[in-house]
């Protein structure tokens, strides 16, 4: 709380900012307001409302998988909106990698609204399939996320997919089969 000016002299006017804490709940705070001068003290109340218009942020992924080799690396973006004037800073995870894989954000942060990079980097022994992966996006109290699909490629293309088959006439015991699908991929000339 700031008064602008700090003291008047004889008559005039000082404007009263408040600021609001980001973990101030949301309601109507009753404040008293006095002004003194030599043996004279005066006193007003003021109500402040504090509403649900606080900055906020979403986080989103690409809806296509990317694709990566074992050995490759992939940079797979991520985009930040901000809502209701959301200007603070965003740090971000992932979760739902494969193993033998190491990741990073560039850049680590983004300030209100913008986009950043997740960099996965696979080596040569991280097993072929489809990952779901999640990117956490974090401001203070607030925690937004995306998904998204990282799909590991073997050498030539191919990528593993399931298929389940049930028996004739819905007896017996589901088998699921895991076999491998031919992609082709424009290669850079």
């Amino acid at each position: 709380m700031t008064f602008s000016p700090q003291q008047i002299t004889g008559s005039g006017s000082s404007i009263l900012t408040l600021a609001a804490a980001p973990n101030l709940a949301q309601g109507t705070y009753n404040l008293s307001l006095s002004g003194t001068a030599d043996n004279l003290a005066h006193t007003t109340a003021i109500t402040m409302n504090v509403n649900s218009t606080r900055g906020d942020f979403t986080v989103a992924l690409p809806a296509d998988p990317s694709e990566v080799n074992p050995g490759g690396s992939e940079a797979i973006p991520a985009n930040v909106a901000a809502l209701n004037g959301f200007a603070d800073v965003v740090n971000f995870g992932v979760t739902g990698l494969p193993d033998g894989r190491s990741s990073f954000f560039a850049p680590p942060t983004v300030r209100g609204l913008g986009s950043t990079n997740l960099n996965v980097r696979t080596d040569a022994g991280t097993a072929a399939g489809t990952y779901g992966i999640t990117v956490n996006g974090t401001s203070g109290t607030l925690t937004r996320s995306a998904n998204s699909t990282l799909v590991v490629i073997l050498p030539g293309g191919q990528a593993p997919t399931a298929d389940s088959v049930s028996p004739a006439g819905g007896s017996g015991q589901t088998q699921t089969f895991l076999s491998l699908a031919r992609t082709r991929r424009a290669m850079p000339m």
